[in-house]
């Protein structure tokens, strides 16, 4: 039950009010605690005390608040309170290496349909105004730089109802962090200066998303909707951009400062907020920093009139559904920017908030969203109408609102099915009646238990989340508009409370009927979209207003659409999408109602309900450790020992890493690298890990001639790291110097080789850090000819989809169970993957697997048994558009260009069109098998798997690899013949390449300047961290934020096969590709002066940020798997790579780095290795310069501008790396 609390603050607040509890809700495994208090102002917050961060400080000698380390201390019994209350085993297990981070996130219960019709776009506009500094930081980029230097990041989003402010910053500077943020809150400073930049930065922004289809089909709703700014403002314009933001204001004299200030005011208060903050320390010290960070906060009603039962009624829910009745029965037709063929039917239901406990929608969506036999989806693929399925009210604030839900339903469909769309709305009716009928006579209940029980397992077994993601997404579950009971904000929308088929029935019953419909039809059948955006002969419409309706407005429903005959297109005012609009004939939805009638599919019909699913997980046991290596009270601690050195007894610091059951023993990693086997005198159960670190705990070893104290326990999350128990580990907490770098880790910690031969490299690793009856299972098949020619590559692209096509079924009743799968192609040859609950994971996997490998067997001119011409054709239609539409934005582009400058070997989809413009079965077959005569294979299975599981499963795949080449050996593939991935070897001379972009109505022109380092060595790769570490935030602040040359701006590190380089980008709509260039280079030679006044003090901040973040956990066993299956792909097998980046870290020097900036990146070297990729614009400011070259002859040119590249390095390259 809540309770008062009486708490002293700065902002003179007292009576703080404890809400309900949440640990009893949170899953099995999550260690956390949480407690929910209310300030008098209104400000709702959860805290979160992360256990594993916590532990972690305490071990080091105590976590501080950097500014205030008098009274702070986190006392021993604090720790042990939160340590051992059941949410974590008393045994110690290995875990991710390094500290937690903390985080933060604030929601404010305002989004962008509170915007005033006059200045659309503002509460987006507010989210970009309130970085730019405040009365207690009034430097404009202070919160960012801090960020920046401290190894943080930080962001925010605005939804149509909520806007949310976040960001992820090392535990140690936490209490620093939240007093900034929340600052955004109390006296941001909204100066003017900033306004008409921000206002750029906006354009800049919308120009970044402006030729995306999906966002057009979302604002062409809106715009069509039939209502007027005033009747409901899900009408307006959301995104902002300078016409909104700028020149309509201007016209209807408005100052959009003002407006800001008075939006703000009305707004952003105290009980419209809601916080999360997420920190390693107890819930008492986080508790005392949020009421002194932001009690503050203003108050809308008197101090300490709120309440935990007081509820909130969204101001939007009085307008009710959108969609006004002119806007329903109609067809949408869309232009396109991309290729694409796309249906989408839409109906307008009452609003899903209140229907948490059944969730009726998820039930419904579960059934015609379905992609096993009997599904939608399967019927019309089984006649080649639709290639993708995809049903449901969608997370965002558009999609599920307080005044409504869109159940949309959509398609993706072939060019055959385009002849056929209306059958296709026929079909999704009939199962929609299917559907009533069964309402009718009683819903399987087993399905909805069924999908309870998936989401009870995927629940209680759930990963950590990464600190700022678990705070945001608890932020939206605290949303006011939402009102989520604050005793349930943990699982409310993960979990089945009940099963309601009332609600059911009145969703399918009232709502999914075409009178309630709305359909868009996308095609390039009707043409590109910047075929219409400059013909003088369209509607435009007018941003002041919605679309008006009049009989004027529609195609003739005696007419079939043609866009040649129906006349101009209507053009959408922002985004400049050309539509059409037909009103549905009356006998079409007398048609669509009599299939939507209450009764079984006809016969002939291939739908019905799903199958029981035979994915579903049954076995969570957790695999047992091998007895040489297991779990033991004092593995992974911190502890000395006392021996004999000499005639005096000395105390050595060591890491437990290891405990042998069999022999009752402990292996100690030493401070000198040394490491030593010691016998324990006393057995594991009769250590207590409550006691160990108690001041008088005393043990021995070794028939009791050592002795020996524990300075720090380790706890489950946790990785061994050397403690010395004195004041250097407060000086690593405090960041004031390097964090500890843990022993480096056993060979049985690490993948161990379970076989070696050129058929088969098998690698294993057994989890023993998150405790979870899951696994991840990848295998490469590397092949030699993969990418020979563009054919090759090709036809490896159309074998993936194919086979990826034809295993839907069955992936997707997987899927649903939480098992993942993924097969791809590469550079290298193909790569499978499965991942999840381990129970079933090894069946998948061997299904896709074999089902793959029928082609490697396959020597005839035909496809194998399963597989037909009719879907080859379909594959190849899809990947035909998939080509058609790559690099279409100027920054994709870019990079693009990029890594095929780079890297010979790689062809642009241009090439690979061009191989298979006549493509037929027996070509594809012949070509398919060449490329898997010879394959080797390596794989990696991690997780809750033991060595004899890990034995069984390599065994397997060996016999599906032996019995893919028709029981023949052929030898497979060494390491030395797999595919090589050679780069170019830059020249000491810049090499620029200037490219057109290929879309018509792209505005953004895009550079990136790369710099070459060479071959990969940990010092440069470890330089080039710390050259990106220090530049990344100048760079931002200096040519996005103050020059306002566009929204995207980076720079990072890159690693390309084996080769070390830098790259630096910009995208912008209102600057020369030239100009951004230069603005580039410029930022180089200037920040070289910004580096060498860099104070020793800073720059050691940045190394030490830099390497808290090399040592940062992972947060999950797929994070885990990937940073190993990396090293595994690349062939450079350094299990711990960023332990040895943080060793050769530590002996950085300014004096190095700047000897490196001269040498790789300082514009006055005239040696320095530079590539820079300059893509221009077809429209707008961004075009000027652009190549004089017609638009249908862009793709060629760009291609033959790559390979003038490759001629002026000579077509050098590194040659093979690893």
């Amino acid at each position: 039950m809540p309770s008062d609390k009486d708490t002293d603050s700065n902002g003179g607040a007292t009576n703080v009010v404890v809400g309900p509890d949440l640990d009893s809700t949170r899953s099995p495994l999550d260690k956390k605690h949480y407690r929910q208090i209310l300030l008098p102002n209104g400000l709702r917050a959860v805290l979160v005390s992360d256990v594993v961060a916590m532990t972690q400080a305490y071990n080091s000698g105590g976590l501080y608040d950097e500014e205030d380390n008098s009274d702070d201390e986190i006392s021993a019994e604090e720790v042990k309170k939160n340590a051992d209350d059941g949410s974590s085993s008393s045994t110690s297990t290995e875990a991710e290496h390094g500290l937690r981070d903390a985080a933060a996130a604030m929601l404010v219960g305002v989004g962008s349909l509170y915007d005033p019709p006059e200045c659309q776009g503002m509460a987006h506009f507010l989210e970009h105004l309130l970085f730019m500094g405040s009365e207690k930081y009034p430097e404009e980029n202070a919160y960012d730089k801090f960020m920046s230097k401290h190894g943080g990041s930080e962001n925010a989003f605005t939804e149509e109802e909520h806007t949310v402010y976040h960001f992820e910053i090392p535990q140690e500077h936490l209490a620093s962090a939240l007093d900034m943020f929340a600052q955004f809150f109390i006296h941001p400073l909204m100066l003017e200066s900033s306004v008409e930049r921000e206002i750029q930065a906006i354009e800049s922004e919308f120009q970044l998303v402006k030729n995306s289809d999906s966002s057009r089909a979302s604002q062409l709703m809106k715009y069509t909707c039939g209502r007027s700014f005033e009747e409901h403002p899900f009408s307006k314009f959301g995104w902002g951009n300078y016409k909104s933001l700028k020149e309509i204001p201007a016209q209807n004299e408005v100052e959009p400062l003002r407006m800001m200030r008075e939006f703000f005011n009305e707004h952003y208060y105290a009980s419209n907020m809601r916080l999360v903050v997420v920190g390693g320390y107890t819930l008492d010290y986080l508790e005392e920093h949020v009421i002194k960070s932001f009690s503050p906060i203003r108050s809308k009603d008197p101090l300490g009139s709120y309440t935990w039962s007081q509820t909130f009624d969204s101001p939007i829910k009085k307008y009710g559904l959108p969609l006004a009745a002119e806007s329903m029965q109609n067809i949408f037709y869309m232009a396109p920017v991309r290729d694409r063929h796309s249906l989408s039917l839409t109906w307008q239901i009452p609003s899903q908030i209140d229907n948490w406990r059944s969730k009726p929608c998820d039930y419904i969506s579960h059934l015609i969203g379905h992609e096993g036999e009997g599904s939608l989806l399967a019927s019309l693929k089984s006649k080649s109408w639709a290639t993708a399925c995809c049903a449901g009210v969608g997370d965002g604030g558009e999609e599920n609102a307080s005044s409504h839900a869109f159940f949309q339903v959509s398609f993706a469909l072939s060019e055959e099915g385009m002849d056929h769309w209306e059958e296709v709305v026929s079909e999704l009716y009939q199962y929609v009646g299917m559907l009533r009928y069964h309402c009718q006579e009683g819903l399987p209940e087993w399905m909805y238990e069924e999908l309870g029980c998936i989401y009870e397992v995927a629940h209680k077994y759930a990963d950590e989340e990464p600190p700022e993601d678990f705070a945001v997404s608890l932020a939206e579950e605290m949303s006011p508009w939402w009102n989520t009971p604050p005793d349930r904000l943990l699982d409310a929308s993960g979990l089945y409370f009940e099963y309601n088929p009332e609600l059911i029935r009145k969703i399918v019953d009232e709502y999914f009927c075409p009178s309630n419909a709305r359909i868009v039809l996308s095609s390039t059948l009707f043409g590109r979209s910047g075929e219409y955006e400059e013909a003088e002969n369209t509607y435009r419409g007018d941003c002041s207003h919605s679309f008006k309706f009049d009989d004027e407005s529609f195609v003739s429903i005696d007419k079939t659409f043609d866009p040649k005959v129906c006349g101009a297109p209507h053009i959408e005012p922002y985004f400049g999408t050309p539509f059409w609009i037909q009103k549905v004939s009356e006998e079409q939805i007398r048609s669509w109602s009599a299939c939507a009638k209450p009764g079984l599919p006809p016969p002939g019909t291939n739908i019905s309900l799903p199958q029981p699913n035979e994915f579903i997980p049954t076995n969570f046991d957790l695999k047992p450790l091998p007895e040489t290596d297991c779990d033991h009270p004092l593995l992974n601690c911190s502890i000395k020992l006392q021996t004999n050195v000499g005639k005096r007894k000395q105390w050595f610091p060591a890491t437990v890493t290891q405990y042998n059951s069999v022999k009752n023993e402990i292996l100690c990693h030493y401070e000198d690298e040394h490491q030593r086997w010691h016998q324990m005198d006393v057995q594991a159960w009769d250590l207590v890990s409550s006691n160990l670190t108690s001041s008088d705990f005393e043990g021995t070893l070794d028939k009791k001639t050592i002795k020996y104290r524990v300075v720090s326990v380790a706890i489950e999350g946790e990785k061994a790291s050397m403690k010395f128990g004195d004041e250097t580990d407060l000086e690593v907490e405090c960041g004031k110097a390097f964090p500890s770098i843990p022993p480096a880790a056993s060979p049985s910690r690490l993948p161990v080789l379970l076989m070696n031969t050129n058929e088969l490299k098998f690698w294993h690793l057994q989890d023993r850090k998150f405790k979870r009856p899951i696994a991840d299972l990848r295998l490469n098949l590397n092949c030699i000819d993969a990418n020979k020619t563009a054919l090759h590559s090709a036809c490896a692209d159309i074998l993936v989809n194919l086979v990826s096509e034809h295993l839907t079924e069955v992936a997707y009743m997987a899927s649903v169970c939480e098992l993942g799968s993924a097969l791809s192609a590469n550079d290298g040859g193909f790569s499978v993957r499965v991942h999840g609950f381990d129970d079933k994971l090894l069946t998948l996997f061997l299904i896709m697997l074999e089902t793959f490998l029928r082609f490697r067997s396959n020597h005839t001119d035909r496809l194998p048994d399963g597989f037909c011409e009719q879907r080859f054709k379909l594959v190849v239609e899809k990947y035909i558009r998939g080509c058609h539409n790559s690099d279409m934005k100027a920054s994709k582009l870019s990079s693009s260009a990029r890594i095929r400058c780079l890297r010979p070997g790689s062809y642009s989809a241009r090439q690979k069109l061009k191989a298979i413009e006549r493509i037929s079965i027996p070509t594809f077959s012949k070509t398919i098998s060449g490329i898997m005569k010879n394959v080797g294979a390596e794989g990696f299975f991690h997780g809750n798997i033991d060595t004899a599981g890990a034995i069984a499963a390599k065994d397997k795949i060996l016999s599906l690899l032996r019995s893919g080449s028709n029981g023949v050996i052929n030898g497979g593939l060494s390491r030395k013949k797999y595919p090589p991935q050679y780069v170019l070897r830059l020249p000491s001379k810049p090499c620029s390449v200037l490219l057109a972009t290929k879309d018509p109505t792209e505005t953004n022109a895009a550079v990136e300047l790369y710099l070459q380092v060479g071959k990969d060595n940990t010092f440069d790769r470890v330089m080039v961290d710390v050259l990106m570490e220090l530049m990344y935030e100048p760079m931002y602040n200096q040519i996005r934020t103050l020059d306002g040359f566009g929204y995207s701006v980076s720079c990072d590190a890159r690693w390309t096969n084996g080769i070390v380089g830098m790259h630096f980008c910009v995208v912008s709509p209102s600057k020369t590709a030239q100009e951004i260039e230069a603005r580039i280079d410029r930022f180089l030679l200037e920040y070289r002066k910004t580096l060498t006044d860099m104070s020793s003090e800073e720059f050691m901040e940045h190394l030490i940020g830099l390497a808290t973040e090399k040592l940062n956990m992972f947060h999950s066993l797929s994070e885990e798997t990937d940073h190993f299956w990396s090293e595994i792909r690349d062939g450079r097998y350094n299990w711990e790579v960023e332990r040895d980046e943080v060793i050769c870290l530590k002996t950085i020097t300014k004096e190095q780095t700047l000897k490196a900036y001269d040498e790789w990146i300082n514009p006055e070297n005239k040696k320095r290795k530079k590539l820079v990729i300059k893509v221009v614009a077809s429209e707008g400011p961004a075009a000027e310069g652009r190549p004089d070259v017609k638009q249908e002859d862009v793709e060629d040119f760009n291609d033959k501008c790559v390979n003038e590249c490759h001629a002026f390095c000579k077509n050098q390259t590194f040659g093979r790396i690893y």
